[in-house]
């Protein structure tokens, strides 16, 4: 099928879905038909039946002293620009099969595409500092001119890993490094997907909307605060409670929450509030180092303004773990950056894809190009 006939089937479908087409001006010379058609393949087909074109080449690098472990894919095509390629908070990490099928589209695409190993984020562990991870891969990625020539350097991102990608990119010495970040269900205001998270309820144009929300989120939140703790048995009997509703949601926790100290019991109240009026002052009691933490990875307090990359952000609307109004509030406040919402992305995951093919092929159409 040509590439025009691919286009065509994209619109009508999105049109017959009642969707209103972004503008979106296809760019000469670029494959973004073939690249959707591509990324939907991967990532619709069952994890045994994904590509496995290009493999990954293990590799190790150093920045700034501190050194790493990433998976290195390389299409058939030479590279056009350079892509740090980080998952969110998921078990597996750098070898979950969406991540891998989705690195593997890219680098056919024409894209050096450096999966660094974090750890943290396999362990469902988020923090600021990963924003060093991302500003150290796009310093290595600058050093080598066949991954990146012209100095084109980019990160495509997800969920809670999309934080700490902006703030990488926000460091004055990164500012003219990163040119671009693909950014899938990313946050905004962090205090804001906590409330949604625990309690259901989120701001959409000034108006309070509630959804059931995935409870998912809330243990990420827990299990990444786990450092900002003194207490060591608190630090124990919260992983033990994370662990245990991570295994199943509805896992009687009752034991572990009575031993809890102040801290600990802090957390864990936050954790299983629904309401939310509370919201607030159940925030407003947390340790001190969780709240900030929290500061140091809030985006709504930042002045975007400086972001000199362009911001592609993909977003589903019916997003149970970040709602999409935030990445509307990215792209408002971030000079070069637009929004693209699909009603057929669960959070990261692919669904209905042809209720969205114009939004998505609008999406990649940007992105790719971003290697010209």
């Amino acid at each position: 099928m040509g590439k025009r006939w691919i286009i065509a089937i994209l619109v009508a479908a999105s049109g017959a879905a009642g969707c209103a087409l972004p503008p979106c001006l296809p760019l000469p010379g670029t494959d973004a038909a073939h690249v959707v058609a591509d990324i939907v393949r991967a990532l619709e087909a069952a994890p045994g039946a994904r590509p496995t074109d290009p493999a990954p080449r293990q590799i190790a690098y150093e920045a700034g002293g501190r050194r790493y472990q990433a998976d290195l894919y390389l299409g058939a095509l030479v590279p056009r620009a350079g892509l740090v390629l980080v998952p969110g908070a998921a078990p597996g990490g750098r070898l979950h099969p969406l991540l891998t099928a989705f690195a593997g589209s890219m680098a056919r695409a024409g894209f050096a595409v450096l999966v660094p190993d974090v750890g943290t984020l396999a362990r469902l562990e988020v923090s600021a500092d990963d924003a060093r991870l991302f500003a150290d891969a796009a310093t290595y990625l600058a050093t080598r001119p066949d991954l990146a020539p012209g100095g084109r350097i980019g990160a495509a991102t997800f969920s809670y890993s999309v934080g700490p990608a902006i703030l990488a990119a926000l460091q004055p010495e990164m500012r003219d490094r990163v040119r671009f970040i693909l950014a899938v269900g990313g946050y905004h205001d962090i205090r804001d997907v906590l409330r949604f998270s625990t309690t259901g309820w989120y701001r959409d144009a000034g108006a309070w909307r509630h959804r059931k929300p995935n409870s998912y989120a809330t243990l990420v939140f827990v299990l990444s605060v786990l450092d900002e703790i003194a207490s060591a048995d608190d630090r124990r009997l919260l992983r033990e409670i994370a662990d245990r509703r991570l295994k199943d949601p509805g896992a009687d926790v009752a034991d572990q929450a009575a031993r809890l100290g102040s801290e600990g019991r802090s957390v864990f109240d936050l954790a299983t509030n629904r309401e939310r009026d509370r919201f607030p002052t159940l925030v407003a009691a947390l340790p001190a180092a969780v709240r900030a933490e929290l500061d140091r990875l809030d985006l709504a307090g930042r002045d975007l303004s400086e972001l000199r990359a362009r911001l592609i952000l993909v977003h589903g609307e019916n997003d149970d773990i970040v709602p999409f109004p935030h990445s509307q509030a990215l792209a408002r406040a971030a000079p070069q950056a637009r929004a693209y919402i699909l009603r057929g992305l669960d959070h990261v995951e692919l669904r209905g894809r042809l209720l969205d093919g114009w939004t998505l092929y609008c999406a990649v159409s940007d992105l790719l190009g971003q290697r010209l």
